[in-house]
């Protein structure tokens, strides 16, 4: 039972709340939740009046309790979320929301949708239905705008911790965070090489289609209601097309988002198909 001592104790503090013992026992229909702390605390062998548990206690106390066995199921849900909790109060608390919140957040609009939401349980294999998203998104929503915003987000993953299986949300958070591998500073000719390679028709503008082909080879699959967010916001002018000046200063604010090696390949091959082209280009003006 360390694990459980260690997902009542998500700040490393040593000890464990009596009540939160209690709380643990309701967690999982334990027939002695609803005994009174003293009673607890006698089980244990601690002093009269004592309201905490050390984890050798804890340990007394569950001895104590024996031939009682808990559910295993009700358990690993319970330290389940321990864990994700205690992800959570650790010294890098605001970065590692940020980089969730990020990670979420795939069209870089600054919200999470529910389409949004929808993702990142199926990726975590929480396997949440739509009906169960939108519940989860209007808890989040305190301004009623059915999107979550950062400051909203942060708030409630402070109270409940990021839910489902802690190594798969992990794993969800560093490939977010490695997808924003080009949010770093990008050089002029690397954003021309950029645009160059996605307008490919060589047309000065990239359209819906353009930026649609981008989205499938370099990340999994943006909708085309993705891809008409994305263009709307770099679109400044309003014609539904993206410029190089339009595609500069995008980029050069938020980077590339999508898989680094998929978008430098994207890149590199963009260059290639170029000088083919204009290979065969002079090679005509030759003949």
């Amino acid at each position: 039972m360390n694990l459980v001592f260690r997902a009542i104790d998500v700040e490393d503090a040593g000890a464990v709340g009596i009540d939160e013992v209690l709380q643990f026992g309701r967690t999982v229909n334990a027939y002695w939740a609803d005994w009174p702390p003293a009673a607890c605390a006698e089980l244990a062998g601690c002093a009269e009046g004592t309201n905490s548990f050390t984890e050798t206690e804890f340990a007394v106390f569950l001895e104590g309790l024996r031939p009682w066995t808990p559910d295993a199921d009700l358990v690993a849900t319970f330290v389940d979320a321990g864990m994700s909790r205690r992800v959570l109060v650790d010294p890098y608390n605001s970065r590692r929301i940020e980089q969730a919140f990020r990670a979420m957040d795939l069209d870089d609009s600054g919200q999470i949708d529910i389409a949004e939401l929808l993702h990142f349980g199926a990726k975590i294999g929480a396997g949440w239905s739509k009906a169960a998203c939108d519940t989860l998104l209007g808890r989040m929503d305190t301004d009623g705008d059915a999107k979550i915003s950062l400051t909203e987000f942060a708030e409630f993953i402070n109270k409940v911790g990021l839910h489902g299986c802690h190594e798969e949300v992990a794993a969800f958070v560093e490939a977010g965070a490695a997808n924003r591998a080009l949010v770093e500073p990008i050089s002029e000719e690397t954003i021309r090489k950029a645009f160059r390679a996605i307008d490919l028709d060589d047309s000065g503008q990239i359209d819906l289609a353009e930026l649609l082909h981008f989205g499938a080879t370099t990340s999994e699959g943006w909708s085309r209601a993705t891809c008409e967010a994305i263009l709307g916001r770099i679109d400044t002018d309003g014609d539904s097309n993206v410029s190089l000046e339009e595609f500069t200063a995008f980029v050069s604010d938020v980077g590339l988002h999508g898989c680094h090696k998929e978008v430098a390949a994207f890149i590199e091959a963009g260059e290639a198909r170029r000088s083919l082209t204009k290979a065969d280009s002079d090679a005509d003006d030759d003949d």
